[in-house]
């Protein structure tokens, strides 16, 4: 019973009202997260099960760390319909309460035809919502690419 207890103690105060509106970064890794700057090139992934991939990743601040729901999606950057979206669901690392930012890094976000991408502007984007309605996105102009030999 003591070591329920203790577990229970340990659980983050999540803030009531957070002191500024959700700040979203998108990132494309799977590794460390660094976010994305318009122009930079992602790198298309040949996956284990012969899929082909580009990671998404995200930081942010301000909103409940857990059970967030995450929208990635990757399209031509021309304001037609994304070609990939993948929904995902996470806790973020690096932050018990939001008020400090967290990091999640390695959501796959499949491409059914690198070809339609591959060396082309293209916009990456993430919207993410938490348990309680915040929200907040970002997307930058990137440009899918093979990986570097």
């Amino acid at each position: 019973m003591a070591g329920a207890l203790g577990a229970a103690g340990c659980e983050p105060t999540i803030p009531a009202n957070y002191p500024a509106p959700p700040a979203v970064e998108v990132g494309s890794t799977a590794g460390n997260f660094a976010p994305l700057v318009d122009g930079a090139m992602v790198t298309i992934n040949h996956g284990f099960q012969g899929g082909y991939h580009v990671w998404g990743a995200v930081r942010a601040v301000d909103l409940d760390p857990r059970q967030l729901r995450a929208r990635f999606s990757l399209g031509l950057d021309d304001g037609s319909p994304p070609l990939a979206v993948r929904d995902d669901v996470f806790d973020l690392d690096g932050t018990g309460d939001g008020l400090t930012p967290g990091t999640h890094v390695g959501t796959t976000v499949f491409l059914p035809d690198p070809a339609l991408v591959r060396g082309l502007a293209c916009r990456l984007s993430v919207a993410l919502t938490d348990r309680e309605g915040r929200s907040g996105s970002d997307s930058h102009r990137v440009v899918p690419a093979d990986p570097s030999p």
